[in-house]
């Protein structure tokens, strides 16, 4: 005969679950090239735990959809329903990674968040299906890290919609998010990058950004990056590349006559 499993007082109980459910937002929202991801399948296994039983399932929800990604419009619709019956679940949501499933339903996920931190948007999705959802949940939003990533094999893949898309979350970010204080373009953004990120960054309220060498090369390059830092709101920028990466910058820095805002840029070998 099975023995019974031991209860524990709920908040043992969520402390414990805490260690396998949990995702850091660094592990969470990093780049993934690839469909396969080790990450999404280890929680999988993960959340079976909380078949043990009815204290475990109900300790244990609200840290399984702490870290939230969306990706398909089947699973949206079930999480909007979700978090409308419960929405002690929803105000669990600390991060929402966006890869697909942009549907109407997306606006209950957008009012049920109240408590959400940091939101990833990948802008390939928007070759693949409709955005309306989208446009109508990203006012809702309050996100103080944005996490912004185009996952396309080349720029054949950035289609019009994209593009109008990009323009209506640079408009947020200029001026809807007011809480926001980080904005992270993903090591292929480059595709994708336009000079409108220019006035969304010295109108915003972010206080630091994060991008690519090669990204940041084309910023300076064009006049882009003396704008922004010149204006004063950005105080740190994070770039992510290989070793050698620093002392290209300071080279290039001195050669546009911007060597003293040396200071404010970060070298990340990890994107």
């Amino acid at each position: 005969m099975s023995r019974p499993h031991p209860a524990f007082p709920e908040d043992i109980l969520r402390e414990i679950l805490s260690y396998v459910l949990l995702v850091s937002p660094q592990d969470f929202f990093r780049h993934r090239p690839h469909s396969t991801d080790p990450l999404r399948e280890a929680r999988d296994r993960n959340g079976q735990l909380l078949l043990v039983s009815k204290s475990w399932l109900r300790a244990g929800t609200p840290l399984l959809y702490a870290s939230l990604e969306l990706s398909r419009p089947k699973h949206t619709s079930a999480v909007a329903k979700l978090f409308r019956e419960h929405p002690d679940v929803g105000a669990a949501v600390r991060s929402l990674r966006l890869e697909g499933g942009l549907t109407k339903h997306l606006v209950h996920v957008a009012t049920h968040t109240p408590n959400l931190r940091g939101l990833y948007i990948d802008l390939y999705f928007q070759y693949r299906e409709p955005s309306i959802g989208l446009v109508h949940a990203l006012p809702l939003f309050a996100p103080t890290d944005l996490y912004v990533d185009v996952r396309a094999p080349s720029r054949l893949y950035i289609t019009k919609r994209s593009i109008e898309v990009k323009q209506l979350l640079f408009s947020h970010v200029a001026s809807t998010w007011v809480s926001l204080r980080t904005v992270t373009f993903g090591p292929d953004w480059f595709w994708a990058m336009t000079s409108d990120i220019e006035t969304a960054l010295i109108n915003s309220s972010i206080e630091e950004f994060r991008c690519s060498t090669i990204d940041l090369w084309r910023l300076i390059i064009e006049g882009t990056m003396k704008t922004i830092l010149e204006s004063g709101r950005v105080s740190r920028i994070t770039y992510f590349g290989d070793a050698g990466a620093p002392r290209v910058l300071r080279n290039l820095l001195q050669e546009e006559g911007l060597s003293e805002h040396f200071h404010k840029f970060t070298f990340s070998a990890d994107p």
